[in-house]
C-alpha cells in the first residue's frame, strides 16, 4: 500500500510539474492561415466582392503563412498584459485583462498546491486536498478557454458601439444599430473564433496534465476510502472477559453470530443457557457503534441485568460488555 501512495504521489507530482512549467511554453500564437479560416467561417454567408474569398484563401496558403502575432508563453502574456494600461473608458476590455491575468495566476497557484498537499497531507485529507485543487487549476484554465473568447468579442463589439456614438449623433446611432445587427456582432464571432484556434501547445499541455493529475487523485482517494473501510471493519472486535474465551479478542469483521450450533453460528459456545442460534453482533462503521440482536429463549444481557429485546437490532457504544443468558460468558464490544 506505501508504494501504491508513493507511486501516485509521484505520478501527480510530475504532472503537475509539468503543467507548471508550460507557463514557459506558448500559450498564443497567431498566423494568417488562423485569421483566413476564422474570416471565411464568420463572413461566409455576407456577399463579399468577386474573388475576395478566393484571395484571403491565397494570400495566406501554402508557404505564403505569416505570423501575425508570435507564440506567447503563459508568464510572458501575464506579464505584457499588467505592463499594458488600458484606457478607463473601455471597461470591457480591461475586464478582459484582468480576467486572463487573474485566471492564469490561479491555474499555477493551484498546481502548485496540489504538488504541496499530496506530499505534505496526512492520508485521506491530503487525496480530498489534491483532487479538489487540481480540479480548481483545471477549470481555471480551461474557462480561459470558455470565457475568454466571448469577453473579447463583446469587448470589440461594445467599444466599435460606443466609437461609433461617442458625440450622440442621430444618424451615428442609427448606423451603429445598424452595423451592431451586422458587421458589428460579426466581428465579435471573428474574435471569439480566433482565440479559439489560436490557443497553443503550453495551454493545452496543462490541461492535458491537470486532467491527468486529477485522475491520479480521485485513484488515490479511492484507495484511501477503501483502506479506511477495511481498517473499520477489522478494529471491530469483541473480548472475551469470563467463561469459554476468557482474554481472547475476536475480530467480527461483517458481523459473527454467536451461538451452540456450528452450523448456524461462527463463535461457538457450549451451556444449557446458549441457544443453537443465541445472538449476533453486527458493528455500523459510519456511527462506530455495535448491533446486537438476540435470537435466543434465554436472552443476551447488558452488563447489570437488562435484557435486550428479542429480533430487536440493538445499538449499543463501544466498551459495553454483554452476557450470554443470565449466568452465560461475558463479552466487551470493542
Amino acid at each position: 500500500m506505501k508504494k501504491k501512495n508513493l507511486i501516485i504521489k509521484i505520478l501527480i507530482t510530475i504532472f503537475m510539474v509539468v503543467a507548471l512549467a508550460t507557463m514557459f511554453m506558448p500559450y498564443i500564437s497567431v498566423t494568417s492561415e488562423d485569421i483566413a479560416d476564422a474570416f471565411n467561417e464568420v463572413f461566409e454567408d455576407f456577399e463579399t466582392d468577386e474573388g475576395t474569398e478566393e484571395n484571403i484563401d491565397e494570400n495566406d496558403a501554402g508557404d505564403n503563412i505569416k505570423t501575425w502575432l508570435k507564440p506567447q508563453s503563459g508568464a510572458k502574456i501575464v506579464k505584457d498584459l499588467c505592463d499594458i494600461s488600458v484606457d478607463k473608458n473601455f471597461k470591457k476590455i480591461h475586464n478582459v485583462k484582468i480576467f486572463v491575468i487573474v485566471a492564469l495566476i490561479i491555474a499555477w497557484t493551484f498546481a502548485l498546491s496540489t504538488i504541496v498537499v499530496c506530499w505534505l497531507g496526512n492520508k485521506k485529507v491530503k487525496h480530498i486536498l489534491s483532487v479538489i485543487f487540481s480540479t480548481l487549476a483545471l477549470l481555471m484554465m480551461f474557462s480561459v478557454f470558455v470565457f475568454l473568447p466571448r469577453m473579447a468579442g463583446n469587448a470589440i463589439i461594445v467599444s466599435v458601439e460606443e466609437s461609433l456614438v461617442d458625440d450622440g449623433d442621430i444618424a451615428e446611432v442609427v448606423v451603429a444599430d445598424t452595423l451592431k445587427d451586422t458587421v458589428v456582432d460579426k466581428l465579435g464571432d471573428f474574435a471569439r473564433l480566433l482565440l479559439n484556434n489560436s490557443l497553443n501547445i503550453g495551454y493545452w499541455l496543462f490541461v492535458i496534465c491537470s486532467t491527468l493529475a486529477l485522475a491520479v487523485s480521485i485513484y488515490g482517494l479511492i484507495i484511501a476510502c477503501k483502506k479506511g473501510d477495511a481498517k473499520s471493519l477489522l478494529g471491530a472486535k469483541i473480548t472475551g472477559l469470563s467463561g469459554m474465551y476468557d482474554g481472547a479478542v475476536v475480530e467480527i469483521g461483517d458481523g459473527i453470530v454467536i451461538g451452540r450450533d456450528a452450523n448456524v453460528s461462527q463463535l461457538i459456545l457450549s451451556g444449557e443457557q446458549v441457544s443453537r442460534k443465541h445472538c449476533k453482533v453486527d458493528y455500523n462503521k459510519q456511527t462506530g457503534k455495535y448491533m446486537i440482536t438476540d435470537y435466543s429463549s434465554n436472552g443476551t444481557y447488558i452488563l447489570g441485568g437488562k435484557r435486550l429485546d428479542e429480533n430487536v437490532p440493538t445499538e449499543l457504544d463501544k466498551g459495553t460488555i454483554i452476557r450470554i443468558g443470565k449466568k452465560g460468558d461475558t463479552f466487551r464490544l470493542g
